[in-house]
């Protein structure tokens, strides 16, 4: 058996993907390669670039400069362009703390090439664990490999590239490297911003479901033959709000987020109000506005100030973030539909109309980009710069929907994914863009408004007739007793739950003292596995398992992110993991108390 074909069988016993790769794709590149034997060096021609994929004068220089950014306790590196894995023994003497290697080879070609000279069960039993990304599009090798790192983004991670793949492969790495540098920053902030609304959301969901208020579900299906536009608030909608108020009577007006007051501002009234921000911002969306001319759809995370001034009807959306709203509501209610939060309330939006059964969607106001410089149309509460230095790398240049040149960022583009995913997984829908200087969205339709509307907007419709029907079937008295009932035993649970807790927290404290005074590491390890099993007593609670536990997920995780320990210390190992479960146990008392005594009120 050759050294290829163990490799075969290695990816057939261990790595089927890898395995099937080999067997039945091609390579994305009509790329063609010359063997040099004498040095093992391989010359690649492709898309009219020719060059040596290693050195063809000294390798030991080359690895010193592929790896001379990287800082010698890393625990894992992604390379770009492994060739015939001349770096090998270079990176196994270099970087002691190297636990795991992702290969990313973009030419299958290649790769075939270097399973003829590289045993990789040897490489594995030298490297750990290797993950391999091959014959991918940049997108596609993007998104395996930020899947990868985002489960431990505490290990010591870096990326490097061979310098010949940037010629040969252009604009692949830097896609990657700029891609994974924002999902990076991004996660980071999404983890600050769960953190920090953590109690503001628990206290505006707990107030929020003290108001009755019908099923958005209860919508379903009752406008199947009507278009729905999606109002947003982008700088585009200067250009056709206008027109709004002639089809007020043929499609279902949605006005999404900042677009609510930018609506009222020009007199429109939409048939809904979509709205779930938590925020004390989100409230000078609806100062000075005819709270009674329109139906506001709301997620209990929404600032609770604007429900309780809101004198319009409401439907309640439970989102699939809203853990303690999907389990107070499950209670009351015997269906419940379930909505997916998203980057934006357009995403939000876009998962309701889909779910209530619209046909046709049309998009206005999503620009997903800086539009003449702006990022809101006139007409909204907050007060724009009045210049924005696109010089920033922040910011990216694009072209929008008529070949202007335009800048985004990665949150529009993140929102833009989401939407693009959405519509690509419900093609029995039509969705027109006619936003009309905004970013081009992948499965819309571009069209102006105008056009939109001759196209679609056709026949009138009776809103008031839907709205009726279903606000009437509601029982406000029955859902009422229904809560006080299930008010009345969360706070049991609850209570039982601080016990457990409590007790956990006193074992861990005496534990710690324990290990401050030297005692044996065996015996500390017996009572932390020990006490690791309260866990499963909190459990119990279905409150705490189905609600409490997945909000508070991510901040547990951050916290035994922060003492992950991947070393061979056992005494290290043992204060990594007991600190760990006391930042724990102490988030769940803070969170558990807070909650019971919002239901105390």
């Amino acid at each position: 058996m050759n050294i290829y074909e163990k490799n075969l069988e290695f990816f057939r016993q261990n790595i089927h993907s890898i395995y099937e790769c080999l067997m039945l794709e091609k390579s994305r590149y009509d790329s063609k390669i010359n063997i040099i034997n004498d040095s093992l060096n391989l010359c690649v021609e492709n898309e009219g670039k020719k060059c040596f994929v290693h050195s063809t004068y000294n390798t030991e220089s080359e690895n010193c400069s592929m790896f001379s950014s990287i800082d010698k306790d890393v625990e894992k590196i992604v390379i770009f362009g492994f060739g015939v894995g001349k770096c090998i023994n270079y990176i196994c003497d270099k970087f002691e703390n190297l636990r795991n290697i992702t290969i990313i080879e973009p030419d299958l070609n290649i790769f075939k090439v270097m399973l003829n000279y590289v045993d990789v069960s040897e490489l594995s039993n030298k490297i750990g664990t290797i993950t391999f990304i091959i014959n991918k599009t940049k997108e596609e090798a993007t998104k395996i490999l930020w899947n990868c790192l985002k489960e431990n983004l505490t290990q010591k991670v870096e990326l490097t590239y061979n310098i010949s793949y940037r010629s040969l492969y252009p604009e692949y790495f830097v896609h990657i490297n700029n891609r994974i540098t924002s999902n990076i920053k991004n996660f980071v902030i999404n983890m600050a911003t769960n953190d920090f609304f953590l109690f503001n959301w628990a206290e505006n969901i707990i107030k929020n479901n003290k108001h009755c208020a019908p099923f958005l579900g209860n919508l379903s299906g009752e406008f199947k033959d009507i278009p729905v536009i999606l109002v947003s608030a982008g700088p585009s909608l200067n250009y056709n709000i206008q027109y709004l108020k002639q089809v007020k009577n043929k499609a279902v007006i949605i006005a999404l987020g900042s677009a609510i007051k930018i609506l009222d501002s020009n007199g429109i009234i939409p048939h809904f109000r979509l709205a779930f921000d938590g925020s004390d911002n989100e409230r000078n969306i609806f100062k000075n506005i005819d709270t009674e001319a329109s139906v506001l759809i709301f997620s209990d995370m929404l600032n609770y100030n604007i429900l309780n001034e809101y004198k319009g009807n409401k439907l309640r959306m439970v989102l699939n973030t809203d853990y303690i709203s999907q389990y107070i509501q499950s209670k009351i209610h015997d269906d419940n539909y379930i909505f997916e939060c998203g980057f934006s309330v357009a995403n939000v939006a876009l998962d309701v109309v889909i779910k209530l059964g619209f046909s046709k969607v049309i998009f206005i106001g999503q620009d997903l980009c800086y539009t003449d410089g702006n990022i809101h149309a006139k007409g909204t509460w907050i007060q724009e710069n009045e210049y924005v230095d696109f010089n920033g790398i922040e910011y990216i240049k694009t072209i929008n929907v008529i070949g202007e040149t335009v800048y985004t960022d990665n949150k529009f583009l993140g929102m833009r994914d989401m939407l693009e995913h959405k519509i690509k997984s419900n093609s029995g829908i039509t969705f027109v863009n006619a936003t009309e200087k905004g970013l081009n969205i992948e499965g819309t339709v571009n069209k102006t408004f105008l056009q939109a509307m001759k196209d679609a907007v056709t026949n009138e419709f009776n809103i008031d007739h839907v709205l009726n029907k279903v606000f009437g079937e509601e029982n406000e008295d029955n859902n009422i007793e229904k809560l006080e009932v299930v008010n009345s035993t969360l706070i049991n649970e609850l209570k039982d739950s601080i016990k457990i807790n409590d007790y956990r927290l006193k074992k861990l404290k005496k534990l710690n003292k324990y290990y401050e005074k030297g005692l044996g590491i065996g015996k500390l390890n017996i009572e932390l596995k020990y006490i690791k099993t309260i866990e499963s007593e909190l459990e119990n609670s279905s409150f705490y398992k189905k609600a409490v536990k997945p909000m508070i997920f991510n901040k547990i995780k951050t916290i035994f992110m922060n003492y992950a320990y991947n070393g061979k210390d056992e005494k290290i190992l043992l204060e990594k993991n007991i600190r760990a479960l006391l930042g724990q146990t102490i988030v769940v008392k803070e969170y558990l108390s807070f909650i019971l005594n919002l239901l105390q009120e």
